[in-house]
């Protein structure tokens, strides 16, 4: 009969979880030309000695400066890189205009993920920059080869033309 009884309340254990949403706030920074909400929804999961932490994350980034912002990179919690770059793109975040990035999931084991986000850099389509440069490194570094190849065809062009493109 006691082992009828434990085996039900170990298959009890082993599931046990609960689920709670966390609103999604900025670190507070001097002239922070971003602006977060949105939610962090934590699943957590006991799985014998293991506590798991699904979450769903639903995110918006609001830029409250007076520029155009083409990249930002920010951070949530302690590992969790948001980064968008549109220097080679027509799209800017304007001046009130927020970005929504799709919801994500994932699964972790650390025991209270945040859901803080700080703002490490920015750039404006006017070139100027907030924020610390070694924050855009990775960013940065991604736009190197575009940046090579956009430089050589804009110095081909003006030296041939533009039908020189098209010419063996």
């Amino acid at each position: 009969m006691k082992k009828a009884l434990l085996f039900p309340l170990l298959l009890c254990a082993v599931c046990f979880g609960s689920e709670s949403t966390v609103q999604i706030t900025t670190e507070a920074s001097a002239g922070n030309p971003l602006e977060n909400s949105g939610h962090v929804t934590l699943s957590q999961r006991i799985v014998g000695e293991d506590v798991l932490e699904p979450r769903k994350v639903e995110l918006s980034i609001k830029n409250v400066s007076s520029k155009d912002i083409v990249a930002l990179a920010e951070i949530m919690g302690a590992q969790e890189t948001i980064q968008m770059d549109t220097f080679f793109d027509a799209t800017v975040l304007k001046p009130g205009d927020a970005l929504d990035f799709p919801q994500s999931q994932s699964t972790t084991r650390t025991p209270r993920p945040a859901a803080v986000v700080k703002t490490l850099w920015v750039q404006f389509s006017d070139g100027t920059t907030w924020g610390d440069e070694k924050d855009a490194a990775q960013l940065m570094e991604r736009r190197k080869v575009p940046w090579i190849v956009f430089v050589s065809l804009n110095r081909f062009t003006r030296h041939k033309g533009r039908m020189g493109l098209w010419q063996n």
